[in-house]
């Protein structure tokens, strides 16, 4: 019978058979060594697992609060200049640029403002 469960859980055959093995081992009654060692590797690949998934739940936390500390750190708006700022500005560097006022608006609004938030 081939187990289809991701690797961190049992396969439900060995979940029912560990299941069993256990409360004859707990109850003290006796079991074959086949069946002991069966049940010694169930439970060593159980704590494996779990130790696997604590570790892997520990990074998701790490990798959560360094997500949100990256958050924080981002800018969340640029700030620009007035249209008229800004053309002054092209026109310093530039004296024969054709670029008007309307130029400028356009400008600052393809990047996302229209110049009168600021």
């Amino acid at each position: 019978m081939r187990c289809l469960q991701p690797v961190y859980k049992l396969c439900l055959h060995e979940a029912t058979a560990t299941s069993r093995l256990q409360f004859v081992y707990k109850s003290g009654g006796t079991v074959d060594k086949v069946a002991s060692d069966r049940l010694d590797r169930v439970l060593d690949r159980n704590g494996d697992l779990g130790l696997k998934v604590q570790m892997l739940e520990q990074e998701l936390k790490e990798a959560q609060r360094d997500r949100e500390a990256n958050k924080k750190l981002a800018p969340t708006v640029a700030e620009l200049p007035e249209p008229a700022d800004l053309l002054n500005q092209l026109k310093a560097r530039r004296k024969k640029s054709g670029a008007n006022l309307a130029d400028m608006e356009v400008v600052l609004e393809i990047l996302g403002t229209d110049g009168s938030e600021i």
